[in-house]
Protein backbone atom coordinates (compact mmCIF):
# COMPACT_ATOMS: atom_id res chain seq x y z
CA UNK A 1 0.00 0.00 0.00
CA UNK A 2 1.04 3.61 -0.45
CA UNK A 3 -0.17 7.19 -0.13
CA UNK A 4 0.38 9.73 -2.90
CA UNK A 5 1.52 13.31 -2.43
CA UNK A 6 -2.07 14.43 -2.90
CA UNK A 7 -3.21 12.26 0.02
CA UNK A 8 -4.92 9.40 -1.81
CA UNK A 9 -4.29 5.87 -0.49
CA UNK A 10 -3.77 2.93 -2.85
CA UNK A 11 -3.35 -0.80 -2.20
CA UNK A 12 -2.72 -3.79 -4.45
CA UNK A 13 -2.13 -7.56 -4.30
CA UNK A 14 -4.12 -10.29 -2.56
CA UNK A 15 -7.64 -9.19 -1.63
CA UNK A 16 -9.37 -12.39 -0.51
CA UNK A 17 -10.64 -10.75 2.69
CA UNK A 18 -11.05 -7.19 1.47
CA UNK A 19 -7.67 -6.04 2.76
CA UNK A 20 -7.17 -3.66 -0.16
CA UNK A 21 -10.07 -1.52 1.04
CA UNK A 22 -11.72 -1.00 -2.34
CA UNK A 23 -15.01 -2.64 -1.34
CA UNK A 24 -14.32 -5.88 -3.25
CA UNK A 25 -12.46 -9.16 -2.80
CA UNK A 26 -10.81 -9.03 -6.23
CA UNK A 27 -7.04 -9.34 -6.31
CA UNK A 28 -5.38 -6.32 -7.93
CA UNK A 29 -2.22 -6.36 -10.02
CA UNK A 30 -1.99 -2.57 -9.99
CA UNK A 31 -2.75 0.00 -7.25
CA UNK A 32 -6.44 0.49 -6.53
CA UNK A 33 -7.91 3.41 -4.60
CA UNK A 34 -8.80 2.79 -0.95
CA UNK A 35 -12.28 4.02 -0.14
CA UNK A 36 -12.11 7.00 2.18
CA UNK A 37 -9.34 9.42 3.11
CA UNK A 38 -6.47 7.81 5.01
CA UNK A 39 -3.38 9.71 6.15
CA UNK A 40 -1.32 6.76 7.47
CA UNK A 41 -1.26 3.10 6.38
CA UNK A 42 -0.01 -0.07 8.08
CA UNK A 43 -0.59 -3.61 6.85
CA UNK A 44 -0.91 -6.94 8.65
CA UNK A 45 -1.17 -10.44 7.21
CA UNK A 46 -4.74 -10.06 5.96
CA UNK A 47 -5.85 -6.71 7.35
CA UNK A 48 -4.91 -3.08 6.90
CA UNK A 49 -5.30 -0.07 9.19
CA UNK A 50 -4.91 3.66 8.79
CA UNK A 51 -5.39 6.97 10.53
CA UNK A 52 -7.96 9.40 9.18
CA UNK A 53 -8.81 12.74 10.79
CA UNK A 54 -7.75 11.58 14.25
CA UNK A 55 -9.50 8.22 14.02
CA UNK A 56 -8.16 4.69 13.45
CA UNK A 57 -9.79 2.74 10.62
CA UNK A 58 -9.18 -0.94 9.79
CA UNK A 59 -10.37 -3.27 7.04
CA UNK A 60 -9.83 -6.78 5.68
CA UNK A 61 -9.69 -10.07 7.58
CA UNK A 62 -11.15 -10.09 11.08
CA UNK A 63 -10.88 -13.67 12.32
CA UNK A 64 -9.34 -12.58 15.63
CA UNK A 65 -11.07 -9.21 15.96
CA UNK A 66 -8.07 -7.38 14.48
CA UNK A 67 -10.30 -4.70 12.95
CA UNK A 68 -11.16 -3.55 16.48
CA UNK A 69 -14.84 -2.92 15.76
CA UNK A 70 -16.31 -5.41 18.22
CA UNK A 71 -16.94 -8.15 15.63
CA UNK A 72 -15.07 -10.90 13.79
CA UNK A 73 -16.57 -10.21 10.36
CA UNK A 74 -14.29 -9.22 7.48
CA UNK A 75 -14.74 -5.72 6.04
CA UNK A 76 -13.96 -4.63 2.50
CA UNK A 77 -13.61 -0.95 3.25
CA UNK A 78 -12.29 1.18 6.12
CA UNK A 79 -14.24 0.71 9.36
CA UNK A 80 -13.74 2.75 12.57
CA UNK A 81 -11.96 1.09 15.48
CA UNK A 82 -14.05 1.34 18.63
CA UNK A 83 -13.00 2.33 22.11
CA UNK A 84 -9.81 4.37 21.73
CA UNK A 85 -10.08 7.21 24.24
CA UNK A 86 -8.22 9.85 22.23
CA UNK A 87 -6.57 10.54 18.89
CA UNK A 88 -3.83 8.14 17.79
CA UNK A 89 -0.23 9.27 17.43
CA UNK A 90 1.32 5.91 16.40
CA UNK A 91 -0.13 2.84 14.68
CA UNK A 92 1.14 -0.66 13.88
CA UNK A 93 -0.32 -3.86 12.42
CA UNK A 94 0.97 -7.39 13.04
CA UNK A 95 0.01 -10.82 11.79
CA UNK A 96 -3.49 -10.84 13.28
CA UNK A 97 -3.37 -7.89 15.65
CA UNK A 98 -2.90 -4.13 15.74
CA UNK A 99 -1.67 -1.58 18.27
CA UNK A 100 -1.91 2.18 18.66
CA UNK A 101 -0.44 4.84 20.91
CA UNK A 102 -2.91 7.62 21.66
CA UNK A 103 -2.29 11.20 22.74
CA UNK A 104 -1.17 11.15 26.35
CA UNK A 105 1.12 8.16 25.85
CA UNK A 106 -1.14 5.19 26.52
CA UNK A 107 -0.87 2.11 24.28
CA UNK A 108 -3.75 -0.10 23.17
CA UNK A 109 -3.75 -3.39 21.24
CA UNK A 110 -6.45 -5.63 19.78
CA UNK A 111 -6.89 -8.81 17.75
CA UNK A 112 -5.08 -12.13 18.11
CA UNK A 113 -3.46 -12.80 21.48
CA UNK A 114 -2.47 -16.47 21.34
CA UNK A 115 1.13 -15.66 22.31
CA UNK A 116 0.37 -12.71 24.56
CA UNK A 117 1.19 -10.19 21.84
CA UNK A 118 -1.43 -7.72 23.08
CA UNK A 119 0.62 -7.15 26.24
CA UNK A 120 -2.35 -7.29 28.61
CA UNK A 121 -1.11 -10.29 30.62
CA UNK A 122 -3.59 -12.72 29.00
CA UNK A 123 -3.85 -14.88 25.89
CA UNK A 124 -7.45 -13.86 25.15
CA UNK A 125 -8.21 -12.35 21.74
CA UNK A 126 -9.76 -8.87 21.75
CA UNK A 127 -12.16 -7.47 19.18
CA UNK A 128 -11.86 -3.95 20.64
CA UNK A 129 -8.75 -2.13 21.86
CA UNK A 130 -7.41 -3.13 25.26
CA UNK A 131 -5.01 -1.06 27.33
CA UNK A 132 -1.40 -2.26 27.69
CA UNK A 133 -1.38 -1.54 31.43
CA UNK A 134 2.31 -1.84 32.34
CA UNK A 135 3.33 0.96 29.95
CA UNK A 136 1.34 3.57 31.84
CA UNK A 137 1.47 6.87 29.96
CA UNK A 138 5.04 6.51 28.71
CA UNK A 139 4.65 4.95 25.25
CA UNK A 140 6.18 6.95 22.42
CA UNK A 141 6.16 4.46 19.53
CA UNK A 142 4.83 1.01 18.72
CA UNK A 143 5.58 -1.72 16.18
CA UNK A 144 4.17 -5.20 15.56
CA UNK A 145 5.41 -8.45 14.03
CA UNK A 146 3.70 -11.70 13.15
CA UNK A 147 2.94 -12.73 16.73
CA UNK A 148 4.71 -10.13 18.85
CA UNK A 149 4.70 -6.39 19.49
CA UNK A 150 7.23 -3.81 20.68
CA UNK A 151 6.99 -0.34 22.16
CA UNK A 152 9.39 2.47 22.95
CA UNK A 153 8.84 4.34 26.19
CA UNK A 154 9.86 7.72 27.48
CA UNK A 155 12.94 6.56 29.39
CA UNK A 156 14.56 5.42 26.13
CA UNK A 157 14.09 1.68 26.69
CA UNK A 158 12.03 -0.80 24.69
CA UNK A 159 9.31 -3.21 25.77
CA UNK A 160 8.29 -6.30 23.84
CA UNK A 161 5.65 -8.99 24.21
CA UNK A 162 4.37 -12.06 22.41
CA UNK A 163 5.92 -15.08 20.72
CA UNK A 164 9.53 -15.93 21.44
CA UNK A 165 10.20 -19.05 19.36
CA UNK A 166 13.06 -17.22 17.63
CA UNK A 167 14.04 -14.90 20.47
CA UNK A 168 11.84 -12.00 19.31
CA UNK A 169 11.63 -10.28 22.73
CA UNK A 170 15.44 -10.32 23.06
CA UNK A 171 15.47 -11.33 26.73
CA UNK A 172 17.04 -14.77 26.60
CA UNK A 173 14.77 -17.84 27.09
CA UNK A 174 12.60 -18.76 24.13
CA UNK A 175 9.17 -18.77 25.81
CA UNK A 176 6.15 -16.53 25.15
CA UNK A 177 6.29 -13.28 27.07
CA UNK A 178 4.10 -10.64 28.52
CA UNK A 179 5.50 -7.15 28.26
CA UNK A 180 9.25 -7.23 29.00
CA UNK A 181 11.98 -4.65 29.25
CA UNK A 182 14.94 -4.56 26.83
CA UNK A 183 17.75 -4.73 25.92
CA UNK A 184 17.93 -8.23 27.35
CA UNK A 185 20.75 -8.71 29.90
CA UNK A 186 20.22 -12.49 30.01
CA UNK A 187 20.84 -12.80 26.30
CA UNK A 188 23.83 -10.44 26.43
CA UNK A 189 25.48 -12.45 29.24
CA UNK A 190 24.89 -15.68 27.39
CA UNK A 191 26.48 -14.31 24.22
CA UNK A 192 29.52 -13.11 26.15
CA UNK A 193 30.03 -16.51 27.81
CA UNK A 194 29.67 -18.39 24.52
CA UNK A 195 31.80 -16.06 22.41
CA UNK A 196 35.10 -18.03 22.73
CA UNK A 197 33.46 -21.32 21.75
CA UNK A 198 31.69 -19.66 18.83
CA UNK A 199 34.98 -18.18 17.62
CA UNK A 200 36.72 -21.57 17.75
CA UNK A 201 33.84 -23.16 15.87
CA UNK A 202 33.97 -20.48 13.19
CA UNK A 203 37.70 -21.10 12.69
CA UNK A 204 37.25 -24.80 11.92
CA UNK A 205 37.45 -25.80 8.26
CA UNK A 206 34.04 -26.34 6.79
CA UNK A 207 32.82 -29.05 4.42
CA UNK A 208 33.93 -28.88 0.78
CA UNK A 209 31.74 -26.60 -1.36
CA UNK A 210 29.01 -28.19 -3.40
CA UNK A 211 27.58 -27.15 -6.73
CA UNK A 212 24.48 -24.95 -6.39
CA UNK A 213 21.13 -26.55 -7.02
CA UNK A 214 18.80 -25.13 -9.62
CA UNK A 215 17.57 -21.72 -8.54
CA UNK A 216 20.04 -21.33 -5.65
CA UNK A 217 22.31 -18.31 -5.23
CA UNK A 218 25.11 -19.25 -2.80
CA UNK A 219 27.04 -15.97 -2.94
CA UNK A 220 25.94 -12.34 -2.83
CA UNK A 221 24.96 -10.78 -6.12
CA UNK A 222 24.31 -7.18 -7.01
CA UNK A 223 20.66 -6.20 -6.97
CA UNK A 224 19.77 -4.21 -10.04
CA UNK A 225 17.06 -1.61 -10.25
CA UNK A 226 13.75 -2.90 -11.66
CA UNK A 227 13.21 -2.27 -15.35
CA UNK A 228 9.50 -1.68 -14.91
CA UNK A 229 8.00 0.72 -12.40
CA UNK A 230 4.46 1.84 -11.75
CA UNK A 231 3.60 5.46 -11.03
CA UNK A 232 0.80 5.91 -8.50
CA UNK A 233 -1.85 8.25 -9.89
CA UNK A 234 -2.62 11.45 -8.05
Amino acid sequence: CGITSSGNAFCWGLNSQGQLGDGSTLDRLTPTLVRGAVETLVAGSAHTCGISRGEVLCWGGNTFGQLGNGSTEARGQPTPVQGLPSAPTELAAGGGHACAVVSGGRAYCWGQNLSGQLGDGTTVDRSVPGLVPSLGVRATAVSAGGTHACASVGDGTARRCGANGRGQPGDGPKVPRGLRRGPGPALSARLRSEAPALARRAARPGPPPRAPRAGEILAPIQITEPKNTYQLPD
